[in-house]
């Protein structure tokens, strides 16, 4: 980035309790990792929230939305909205590998 390069971050969605902020997420309370937001508060860079969609039987990557971090939580929730947005666009072409909710509803699981 101080060459003026991008940096591309794929990011877990889950956390471990004491490295995630707290956001919703399908009307439900989950962790969520704050790196992206806190690289963009610290350097003043945008957080480009971009997606691959199948388009036919092609893949396209999509870009959503670009912003800087001002504030983590808000930030957080805003991505947060943003790829619950994206899942209800495109059901079919999410799996979840792991448990998106663990730490608040583990009995989901059971």
């Amino acid at each position: 980035m101080k060459n003026g390069r991008s940096v591309g971050i794929l990011v877990d969605q889950n956390t471990a309790r004491d490295e995630g902020v707290d956001t919703m997420f399908f009307d439900k309370k989950v962790l969520q990792t704050p790196s992206s937001a806190l690289l963009s508060k610290r350097l003043n860079v945008p957080v480009v929230m971009a997606f691959c969609e199948k388009d036919g039987d092609k893949w396209v990557v999509n870009f959503k939305e670009a912003f800087v971090c001002e504030d983590v939580q808000k930030c957080v929730d805003r991505q947060s909205r943003i790829i619950e947005e994206e899942v209800r666009s495109f059901p079919e072409l999410w799996y979840w590998f792991h448990r998106r909710f663990k730490h608040y509803y583990e009995e989901e699981y059971e």
